[in-house]
């Protein structure tokens, strides 16, 4: 295992046992009272997954003090458990907050919560089912934003674990030109843009958040997008985190057995976000179009996998009302739109359609 990270030969360990909490804290510098980084953990039902997220944070590597506030959505599973194991072995570093209803059900943020309790001046986000694979990756993303006073957020790359095995790179080619990327592609790419374990950024982006926020149906977009606009982000090119795809209790999972009424709330707070978004920062209004028309586009391919017909071709016509010509698949999902038996043909086709 190289010194520094967690991959060896492209295959990635588990964080290592943490070492006793006086030694993580022995290089700190400045109060301990007052943690310059605030680790935003979210879990729910991660009991297979939230020891190897808490031990990657606790590898880390800092000359600063950092806090570990662990947000637990009342787990039905062993989760709350082995957060309360861990906080008793690290009382000074973790803060657990442990939810007795689930407050995403009811329609509250879980990191707008979490983030309540954060006292650093810098946050970074990794949810309870994601690691981190990099020991100095605070460090490094710290010493980013120290040097670029006029960026609010960084990225890095990360891993891409499906089961136990690492299934790719998250950007398998690099997608940006230089370390600084605009807000434009921030927005026009989605949240797809930046690996949300690998988000770091300056706390005042969520201590100044509009009101609309936390009625967005998906956080991580949203925040990658208000996080850039004053400067763009700052990109580090090397995997510093690991993502599980498709991982017990995951929202890409719970995203797949959506009702079609599921559907139109959470397009319907979409089109709210994005609406107050464009009045705010008109500059990247066709970007946030050229998003929301994608959204558009990855409802109409859901409802047709579901074989909702009606509620598809409705989908597709306000994706191409936003932008004609996004893609050859959204063009060609809109022409056979128009016709039954077309449809019953691209149906057989989307397998070659990937979220």
């Amino acid at each position: 295992m190289s010194e520094q990270k967690l991959i060896v030969d492209g295959i990635v360990t588990k964080p290592p046992e943490p070492r006793p909490e006086a030694e993580i804290m022995a290089g700190w510098e400045g109060d301990f009272n007052k943690p310059l980084v605030s680790i935003l953990c979210i879990s729910y039902n991660h009991a297979s997954y939230i020891e190897d997220a808490i031990n990657g944070f606790l590898m880390q590597k800092t000359g600063f003090p950092f806090e570990i506030i662990i947000h637990d959505d009342a787990s039905q599973d062993r989760t709350r458990e082995i957060i309360e194991e861990y906080q008793l072995r690290f009382p000074n570093i973790i803060r657990p907050v442990f939810q007795k209803e689930n407050q995403y059900s009811r329609g509250f943020r879980p990191a707008s919560l979490a983030f309540l309790y954060a006292k650093g001046e810098y946050i970074s986000l990794c949810e309870g089912d994601d690691f981190w694979v990099d020991f100095n990756k605070l460090q490094k993303q710290y010493d980013a934003l120290l040097l670029n006073p006029d960026i609010d957020i960084c990225f890095s790359n990360a891993l891409v674990m499906s089961g136990k095995n690492i299934s790719s790179i998250f950007f398998n080619k690099k997608p940006y030109k230089g370390k600084i990327v605009d807000s434009s592609i921030v927005a026009r790419i989605g949240g797809q843009s930046m690996p949300t374990p690998s988000l770091f950024f300056r706390s005042r982006v969520l201590g100044e958040r509009p009101k609309w926020f936390d009625f967005a149906p998906v956080g991580d977009y949203y925040l990658q997008v208000l996080g850039a606009v004053r400067g763009g982000a700052y990109y580090i090119d090397e995997p510093l985190a690991c993502y599980r795809s498709n991982s017990v209790g995951s929202w890409s999972v719970k995203a797949r057995t959506r009702s079609v009424q599921q559907c139109k709330e959470y397009m319907r707070r979409h089109e709210h976000a994005i609406s107050s978004l464009r009045r705010e920062q008109p500059r990247i209004s066709r970007d946030l179009d050229c998003f929301l028309s994608k959204e558009w586009f990855y409802m109409s391919v859901y409802h047709l996998r579901n074989e909702n017909y009606v509620e598809s071709r409705m989908s597709i016509l306000r994706s191409w009302n936003l932008r004609r010509g996004l893609s050859f698949k959204q063009s060609f999902l809109f022409v056979v739109s128009f016709s039954p038996a077309a449809i019953k043909i691209f149906k057989i086709l989307l397998v070659t359609v990937k979220r």
